[in-house]
């Protein structure tokens, strides 16, 4: 989810992550959106920017406060114009949300499960709080049976659950377009581990970060 933001010295992007784990979140949307990250030059010598989180190789988080996301896109212009932060370092912000992210370990038992249907009942039970709901059409599982009774043995459902009320759910993440002069990253091919960055979900809840530390170095 994208929302044009007011006018910056240079112009910004930002990208609306799920999961609450800065790190995970940051880590995964780079790897998704490093093969769409490149910036051509046109005829005129001049940069047409389609840069993204992927042209970024660390982030800081700018507050620690949990707010809702409509409430971050009107701010993050204001503190990204004032953070003054290093070149290819983008901003983050910590969004409370009513959607989650839940990746969970099939458990282990003896005979394994009948069918995925109670395979990914055992699998996302463990971790649903009081009052929330798997959003429809939002699980995705990788299962392996057994080949003597066809028995499910292990896997690992990624679901998106429903929360009643307000909860960490997700990282808005920002930044400035890089600087005409600055060198840009080749354009890599997209993988399928870059497919599948997409689709992941995260479930554990991550320290906030203390406010001006840059984590997250990725080499170019």
């Amino acid at each position: 989810m994208t929302i044009p933001p007011p006018p910056l010295p240079r112009p910004a992007w930002n990208r609306y992550v799920l999961g609450s784990d800065v790190d995970t979140a940051y880590q995964e949307a780079h790897e998704a959106d490093i093969g769409d990250s490149d910036i051509p030059i046109g005829a005129d010598g001049r940069l047409h920017d389609r840069a993204t989180l992927g042209l970024t190789h660390g982030y800081v988080v700018l507050s620690s406060t949990l707010m809702p996301l409509e409430a971050a896109l009107q701010q993050y212009p204001t503190l990204l114009a004032g953070a003054h932060l290093p070149e290819g370092v983008c901003g983050a912000l910590p969004i409370a949300g009513m959607r989650r992210r839940i990746v969970a370990a099939l458990p282990v038992i003896d005979g394994g499960y009948p069918d995925e249907g109670r395979a990914v009942d055992a699998a996302l039970t463990p971790f649903l709080q009081q009052g929330e709901r798997i959003e429809s059409g939002e699980v995705v599982h990788s299962f392996v049976a057994a080949l003597d009774t066809g028995a499910i043995i292990s896997g690992e459902v990624v679901a998106t659950a429903i929360c009643p009320v307000l909860n960490h759910t997700g990282w808005l993440f920002f930044g400035t377009r890089p600087a005409a002069e600055a060198p840009t990253q080749p354009r890599l091919p997209v993988t399928m581990a870059a497919v599948a960055a997409r689709m992941l979900l995260r479930q554990s809840v991550g320290d906030i970060l203390d406010e001006w530390t840059i984590v997250a170095d990725i080499p170019n």
